[in-house]
């Protein structure tokens, strides 16, 4: 597919992910080089400036890969990179159960005075923690005590 012929969306992503590696790539204060031999340097990843130079501006895009490499070596999330959204960190809470550090933040971050956890639905308690950058991985038919 040649960089004219896009698939509905596929443009939009490509662009924002080529400012996005741009950006972070700066703010590391990196040359095309210097990143290459840094990714080199950390994941054996051999890879030119000149495919990094088309991925910033737009023209392909790197393997699945490579993407979750890049986002490693700058500590942000693939959702980060291809416009899924603006924050750079995604946390991931993997738990069975609401543990008291969970429940904390949620508390911290979304509720107000007037509400408890008990008028919560398994849903509101998600809603919160998405939206304080949390991804939550619950089973919805677990009890919470």
């Amino acid at each position: 597919m040649d960089k004219e012929n896009f698939a509905p969306g596929e443009k939009e992503m490509r662009e924002v992910f080529a400012r996005r590696l741009k950006l972070l790539r700066n703010e590391n204060k990196l040359t095309l080089v210097e990143f290459v031999s840094k990714m080199f340097e950390k994941f054996g990843i051999e890879v030119s400036y000149q495919n990094i130079g088309n991925y910033e501006r737009a023209y392909r895009m790197p393997s699945a890969f490579l993407l979750s490499k890049i986002a490693e070596f700058f500590d942000v999330s693939p959702d980060f990179l291809l416009n899924k959204t603006d924050e750079r960190n995604v946390k991931i809470i993997q738990t069975t159960l609401f543990d008291d550090k969970n429940v904390e933040h949620v508390i911290k971050v979304g509720i107000d005075k007037n509400d408890s956890l008990s008028d919560m639905t398994f849903g509101d308690v998600r809603k919160l923690l998405e939206k304080s950058g949390y991804i939550l991985n619950i089973d919805p038919q677990t009890k919470v005590n």
